[in-house]
This record gives C-alpha cells, structure tokens and sequence, in this order.
C-alpha cells in the first residue's frame, strides 16, 4: 500500500467516525484494527484533518554516543 492509498483509509474510517458509524463497522468496511482506528482517531482530534498525514519515521534525535 502507498502513502496515497493509506492516507485515502485513515480519511475514510474517520469520515465514517464523523457520520457516526459504530466502530465495528467502521472497521469491517476498512479492514483494519481497533488499534490502528485508535490511533488514527486520536491523531485526529488533536490536529483535525492534517493529522492523518503520514509522520516520519526517522529519529527525532540523534543517538548519543557514551564515553568509556
């Protein structure tokens, strides 16, 4: 699946949430996980619409290096 194809579900199942779908159904038809709604629900209701956006997955800080 691609970001495009990602982004096009998590828009959906919110839609889905909006119009007040239960949950159960909202992911019988996006044929994801309470887990991954979960996480997506939040995200959306902390940033709205552009938190359905992908996020990096590279460090936001680098590693620190110990001396010996």
């Amino acid at each position: 699946m691609d970001k495009q194809q990602g982004y096009n579900r998590r828009r959906k199942a919110i839609r889905l949430w909006v119009d007040q779908l239960k949950v159960r159904e909202i992911l019988r038809r996006v044929k994801r996980s309470r887990s991954w709604f979960k996480k997506w629900k939040h995200r959306f209701q902390d940033d709205g619409w552009p938190g359905l956006k992908s996020h990096s997955r590279a460090p936001k800080h680098p590693a620190t290096a110990y001396g010996e």
